[in-house]
């Protein structure tokens, strides 16, 4: 008789609870899964089946399914992530907070300088450009998916409306807070 198998992975990329939640439901819907959890808090997701054969089947449905929800997510299983991904990662990681860094940089400036407007204008805009733009062009992805409200295209709109309003540092503060809150999550 044989006991059940179960995996563990990381969804590299999971940002939106509501996703995970939709991964789960669908990953459910796989008849040889006995059991699935996706933690959104922790990025993980756990499966259960009753074999070695049908895990690897199942992962391959798992993961056309995760990338039919999410196609931004990357799927590292636990047991079998190896260096290269990891030296990948790091350097993505390193360009990320190098981004960062120069985004803020312009960022004081232009709450330090006193220069016209269409300056101060500039300054933010280059920044924003620098720090948010991975945002707007996600929701720009899903919005082609057919996924208009999720959380990419509410701050799209909410830093253009700053933008349109004249409220420049309101609009890198919510770039900031997001890139801040995915680089050191816990």
């Amino acid at each position: 008789m044989s006991s059940n198998v179960k995996s563990e992975s990381i969804l590299e990329g999971l940002s939106c609870a509501n996703c995970a939640t939709n991964i789960e439901v669908q990953i459910k819907n796989i008849p040889e899964i006995k059991n699935v959890n996706v933690n959104f808090a922790l990025k993980k997701l756990k499966i259960e089946v009753n074999n070695k054969e049908e895990l690897d089947k199942v992962f391959e449905e798992v993961k056309v399914i995760i990338k039919n929800i999410e196609p931004d997510i990357k799927i590292i299983n636990i047991k079998e992530s190896n260096t290269d991904e990891s030296n990948t990662d790091e350097s993505n990681k390193n360009i990320e907070i190098i981004k960062l860094c120069i985004g803020s940089i312009l960022f004081v400036f232009g709450l330090v300088l006193n220069v016209p407007t269409w300056m101060e204008l500039t300054i933010f805009l280059i920044s924003y450009i620098i720090v948010g733009s991975d945002i707007v062009i996600k929701a720009l992805k899903n919005i082609l998916r057919g996924k208009i409200f999720d959380e990419n295209f509410l701050m799209s709109i909410a830093t253009i409306g700053a933008f349109i309003v004249g409220q420049f540092p309101e609009v890198l503060q919510l770039c900031y807070f997001i890139k801040l809150e995915s680089y050191f999550k816990v």
